[in-house]
């Protein structure tokens, strides 16, 4: 799965500002619909806000990644937004969020919004990566950004495969599993 395949030019929003968790997530969920991805935007935010009562969302480093899937949601899309001056979204760091991707997925498809963060957050793990998509000028330059390191990633896969290596496993039951996935692979 491709960030680029889901993330539009028009779902992008540079110097966002936000004056609490609730208030970002609602902006997203604004942007979301206004890209005609939703055909329900109060339910699709409920979905998201319980999601968020789980746990929270916010990863650390800086970044948030809510997600929700359901039946207001017509086909899989990202929106993403910066924040200069940070929201506090309760991360698990306890740091404020600059970047910020919400996820949607439409309901039946059990793995797909699993393999977006999943992808998110192995590409965001990279600090250079994640300085470049906050400092963007332009939402070309931001998705020029994230088409750049997914096909760095990709050759680095196949690097990999061809190497006699070993791959490590690591599993949680955790409900911010997420953010163990996160950790785990920067480890």
């Amino acid at each position: 799965m491709k960030i680029t395949d889901l993330l539009s030019k028009d779902a992008i929003k540079l110097n966002g500002i936000a004056n609490s968790k609730q208030d970002a997530i609602n902006k997203l969920v604004d942007l979301m619909a206004k890209n005609g991805n939703l055909t329900d935007k109060e339910k699709y935010t409920q979905v998201v806000l319980k999601r968020e009562e789980e746990g929270s969302t916010g990863i650390g480093e800086g970044i948030a990644i809510p997600h929700g899937k359901g039946k207001s949601v017509k086909t899989a899309k990202l929106v993403a937004a910066v924040v200069p001056n940070g929201v506090n979204f309760n991360s698990l760091d306890g740091e404020d969020v600059n970047l910020i991707f919400l996820i949607a997925a439409p309901e039946g498809n059990n793995n797909l919004h699993l393999e977006v963060l999943s992808t998110l957050s192995k590409l965001l793990m990279n600090k250079e990566f994640k300085e470049k998509l906050i400092n963007s000028k332009s939402n070309k330059e931001f998705l020029r950004v994230i088409k750049e390191a997914e096909k760095e990633k990709k050759l680095e896969n196949k690097e990999k495969q061809s190497d006699n290596g070993y791959e490590l496993l690591a599993i949680t039951a955790c409900t911010t599993g997420i953010a163990h996935t996160y950790m785990a692979a920067e480890s």
